[in-house]
């Protein structure tokens, strides 16, 4: 009787959503899932160049693109907006004033696109594109021929309506509204927090726009709460609060390590942050590009390895005019797999090989004095070294000022083979076996005038290296000598 009355029950219940067609078609195929995307691409030496790669998606686009680029100087690149504009897509672009006038952007005009300028001495220093509505283009690469075949860069293509939203809002508040600067642009932080749901996974994403946002505290946020390790490579790092928050998270514990741009060491003499990094023993290597460019990526990697692992990247350099002045983007990207891969760029900038350690004779010499310096350079264990190059700090006369003699720990004397570039005194056939050493002494050597802390730079080169000519970088931090 009660399995009567069970079915009976059943029945009634089907019948009833029958009536009211609320019955599932169980022939029905499920639903596709639509996922976003995230293409990270790193340049130059790679399959494709990076400005390359967004020529290819301008060709691919349909309805609008809305362009935010410092400046504009690669012609494949005005071609195919240009090509674009024709098929009849719509186009605005805003560009930094100072390079409004290039043949490159006239070309733009000429052709009927719409192109803004920014008209103020501050920079508008943003490199991205919003095509149709849904992908935005990013990342450190200016449209230009040398940042696409010559400078290290990085962007990332993101498939994501909300994230191009994001975007639009800060375009349209320059192109469509004229405003640059902090007070004018209002922060839309609070909106600019989203979780894009890829096929691998959801990765959360943090979008900071400057002066607007100030994005310095983003990047240094992250820096604070580092566990395990933090790795940067900046084109321009010279913000001491972000120093100061490498430094203390090296104190305590934080596996600290960087690479920054040869401009960084050549400029800023002692008081300048690669300068103050080396001197707290953090290991800072200088970028030597083979692609004859500049190390232009603005990256900082935090707790890589772990599931907490984050990145920061965008147009903005580590700097008080990019935070306070310019007009910029720093995406924060909580994502291991991202991180992995920001990592091994890295390495591939850096050089992984092992490295050499540097050790100079003295702790502290007298300001303008007259100097014999010893500075010598430890080969690793495991590899062999032929080229060595030492660079001589920032404010230091040229190398030639002095009379320099290099000599081997088995006494082979190698004066005969140094050559001299700027500040640069070097050897290509220094024959370092295995924890052999090179010292190489200055005499008659006048010191700076300017007091502080000076770091001395060694490049070596192994001979397991895949590219001969790359020089890779050595753990110098003890090569620091005092100018009191």
């Amino acid at each position: 009787m009660k399995k009567i009355l069970f079915r009976r029950i059943t029945q009634l219940v089907f019948a009833t959503f029958l009536t009211l067609n609320l019955v599932p078609d169980l022939q029905q195929k499920a639903q596709a899932v639509t996922y976003d995307s995230q293409t990270v691409s790193f340049g130059p030496g790679q399959t494709v160049n990076l400005v390359d790669a967004l020529i290819a998606e301008i060709n691919k686009a349909t309805s609008t693109i809305d362009g935010a680029f410092y400046e504009i100087r690669y012609q494949p690149f005005v071609d195919a907006l240009i090509q674009a504009k024709n098929r009849g897509v719509a186009i605005r672009i805003v560009t930094d004033s100072d390079y409004i006038s290039n043949t490159f952007t006239q070309q733009l005009i000429d052709a009927g696109i719409s192109v803004k300028g920014d008209n103020r001495s501050a920079l508008m220093h943003n490199k991205y594109a919003i095509i149709d509505g849904k992908e935005v283009w990013m990342g450190s690469a200016n449209v230009t021929d040398t940042c696409n075949a010559n400078n290290y860069n990085n962007t990332i293509l993101w498939n994501s309506s909300s994230l191009a939203s994001i975007y639009k809002t800060d375009f349209e508040e320059m192109f469509v509204y004229n405003q640059f600067t902090k007070t004018a642009s209002p922060s839309t932080v609070s909106t600019q927090k989203v979780t894009v749901s890829t096929q691998a996974g959801n990765i959360p994403v943090e979008v900071y726009f400057a002066p607007e946002d100030n994005p310095i505290s983003a990047l240094i946020d992250v820096i604070n709460n580092a566990k395990y390790n933090v790795y940067f490579d900046y084109f321009s790092l010279t913000d001491d609060n972000v120093r100061t928050a490498l430094l203390n998270a090296k104190n305590r514990g934080v596996n600290v390590e960087g690479i920054f741009d040869s401009s960084q060491y050549g400029s800023n003499g002692p008081y300048g942050e690669f300068a103050y990094l080396a001197h707290a023993g953090i290991p800072v290597s200088i970028a030597d590009n083979p692609y004859d460019g500049k190390m232009h990526d603005k990256v900082l990697i935090a707790d890589k390895g772990y599931t907490i692992a984050t990145v920061v990247t965008g147009s903005f350099n580590a700097s008080d005019n990019a935070n306070d002045t310019n007009s910029e983007n720093l995406m924060v990207i909580h994502d291991k797999a991202t991180a992995d891969k920001y990592y091994n760029e890295f390495l591939r900038i850096r050089g992984s090989y092992g490295r050499g350690t540097v050790s100079i004779d003295k702790s502290a010499v007298s300001a303008g004095s007259t100097q014999t310096i010893n500075v010598t350079l430890r080969a690793p264990s495991t590899y062999p070294i032929q080229k060595v190059k030492l660079m001589a700090p920032p404010k230091w006369p040229d190398p030639t000022a002095a009379t320099v003699t290099a000599r081997k720990s088995d006494g082979t004397d190698l004066t005969s083979q140094l050559k001299y570039s700027g500040n640069y005194v070097y050897t290509d056939t220094a024959g370092l076996a295995g924890n052999q050493s090179i010292t190489f002494t200055f005499t008659n050597w006048q010191s700076p005038t300017i007091l502080g802390d000076y770091s001395w730079y060694a490049q070596t080169i192994t001979t397991t290296a895949a590219d001969l000519y790359d020089y890779l970088p050595v753990n110098y931090q003890a090569a620091t000598i005092s100018v009191q």
